[in-house]
């Protein structure tokens, strides 16, 4: 959902993360710009892009694996929203 509304509501380039094609494919059928895997470096994948640091990060779901991740490529100053129970 949160990808759906983020594409619906805002003009940010959104990138989902999935692991497994089918779940990729799906990611990508709701709406994501890219979608990257999560059971690789994430911050690599984000570089790879192009895109620059993302200023928003939102994270739902195994946050304790990936904040080290996170920290590194989310832009100065982002935001990093979180729903996951730590």
């Amino acid at each position: 959902m949160a990808v759906q509304l983020a594409r619906q509501l805002t003009d940010l380039t959104v990138i989902g993360t999935a692991s497994r094609d089918v779940t990729k494919a799906w990611v990508k059928s709701l709406g994501a710009h890219h979608v990257i895997d999560h059971s690789k470096p994430i911050a690599a994948d984000i570089a790879a892009l192009g895109l620059g640091n993302p200023g928003l990060v939102f994270s739902i779901t195994q946050t304790d694996k990936h904040i080290e991740s996170i920290v590194e490529f989310i832009a100065p100053q982002g935001r990093f929203g979180l729903i996951d129970d730590q």
